[in-house]
């Protein structure tokens, strides 16, 4: 089945997918691109990782081979409002993501913990969120198309997301590759899209990147971007440095065990983390 059709078909299946709306009003819509993406090697268009799924749906079907993604990661000493209020403290991230290339199913559970400004009434101590998606594509090494759906349910009404829509679409040649994503809040409208641009001047074993987020807020006022280089060293053996908007700076290391398994790990000076998967 070609993936047009492939997505047409399933389509309403995912719509009617998850739990109704959040019921909070003030509850986060979409993800923060910049912090949650931040252990993987590269842009989710050119990523090795099957998490880039969560990014970019089409990076599934085009990836060599289905399998099993699991990860952890921290997140230390962050200043941010979430749910309109003022909070302070760390998050722990775990991660998973089973694809079968043509349909995947991924879910991630957070742990927050820190100092409220201003606290709801019926929060928590240690709120815990989980984040679910289940998606469908279709495609091959030199491109394909995605779509998902993703919900949230947690501890409290205040930090559950809205549902969203995601789509995505990924080209690769062998001195180019593209990937294009876009992410709809289906309860207020809001929106975001993502492109990045992979370039091999040098043989495919370097490849540099560069990436563009805008969303309703900013559009083209304020655009993000950020830039870098992965390289294949070695058989099995991946480096990467990101550069992003702000001043970030992220490096990777990522290894792979002939056909059965990879193991990845990725922080940066002002969001630190790590990551291992098997896949």
């Amino acid at each position: 089945m070609r993936p047009a059709t492939l997505l047409v078909v399933l389509l309403p299946a995912l719509l009617a997918a998850g739990p109704g709306p959040a019921r909070a009003e003030d509850a986060d819509g979409l993800p923060d691109y910049m912090q949650e993406s931040s252990d993987l090697l590269a842009p989710p268009g050119l990523s090795p990782d099957l998490a880039a799924g969560w990014w970019n749906p089409a990076a599934l079907p085009v990836a060599p081979r289905g399998g099993l993604s699991l990860g952890w990661r921290r997140r230390e000493d962050l200043d941010r409002t979430w749910a309109g209020r003022a909070w302070r403290g760390h998050v722990d991230d775990f991660q998973g993501m089973l694809s079968l290339r043509w349909l995947h199913l991924g879910v991630q559970t957070r742990s927050a913990s820190g100092r409220w400004a201003d606290p709801p009434a019926s929060l928590q101590a240690d709120p815990r969120l989980s984040e679910w998606t289940l998606g469908v594509g279709g495609g091959d090494r030199d491109g394909g198309l995605g779509i998902s759906w993703t919900w949230t349910a947690g501890d409290d009404d205040t930090l559950v997301r809205h549902r969203r829509l995601n789509l995505g679409h990924i080209l690769r040649r062998r001195l180019l590759s593209t990937g294009l994503a876009a992410h709809w809040d289906l309860q207020n409208g809001d929106w975001l899209y993502h492109a990045d641009l992979g370039l091999r001047p040098f043989g495919p074993r370097w490849t540099l990147f560069g990436e563009v987020l805008t969303d309703s807020d900013g559009f083209l006022d304020q655009p993000r971007a950020g830039a870098g280089v992965m390289a294949h060293v070695l058989p099995g053996l991946r480096l990467s440095a990101r550069w992003r908007d702000g001043g970030e700076v992220l490096v990777g290391l990522g290894l792979a065990f002939g056909d059965g398994g990879r193991l990845s790990a990725a922080g940066g000076e002002l969001d630190g983390g790590a990551q291992a998967r098997s896949v």
